[in-house]
C-alpha cells in the first residue's frame, strides 16, 4: 500500500511547500548568509549564553541539522554557529553523504594564511 500511495503523496508535498529543484538550490545557496546570521545572533549576545534560552533550542537544532550534511558541513565547522549547534544538541548520530549536485554548492572562502 505504501510503495502505491508514495509517489502521489510526494508529489502532493513538493506541491504544496514548492519544493522543487530551483527552491531547493536558493536555499542552499542561502546556507552561508544564514549561518553568518546566526554568529551574528551569537556576538549580539541574542542566543549562545552559558543557560540556553528558547532561541537557542530553535536555531542550534536547524544549525545541527544542517551540519548532518556532508557537503554542508565544511561551510558551518568552524564558526560560532557550529560551536553552539555541537552544545545544544551534542548527540547527533545521522549524517547525510554527498548527493547535491556540485554546482548547487556555495563556494567556501580561501583559507586564510
Amino acid at each position: 500500500m505504501a510503495a502505491k500511495t508514495a509517489g502521489p503523496a510526494i508529489w502532493m508535498e513538493q506541491k504544496i511547500h514548492k519544493a522543487d529543484a530551483d527552491a531547493c538550490r536558493a536555499d542552499v545557496a542561502r546556507v552561508p548568509e544564514l549561518i553568518d546570521h546566526v554568529d551574528g545572533l551569537i556576538a549580539d549576545g541574542v542566543i549562545g549564553d552559558a543557560e540556553p534560552n528558547a532561541a537557542d533550542f530553535q536555531i542550534a537544532p536547524s544549525v545541527r541539522l544542517l551540519m548532518a550534511l556532508d557537503q554542508l558541513r565544511p561551510l558551518i565547522d568552524g564558526r560560532p554557529a557550529a560551536d553552539l549547534a555541537l552544545k545544544v544538541v551534542a548527540d547527533f548520530r545521522g549524517r547525510v553523504p554527498a548527493g547535491l549536485p556540485d554546482d548547487w554548492l556555495p563556494k567556501q572562502p580561501a583559507a586564510s594564511a
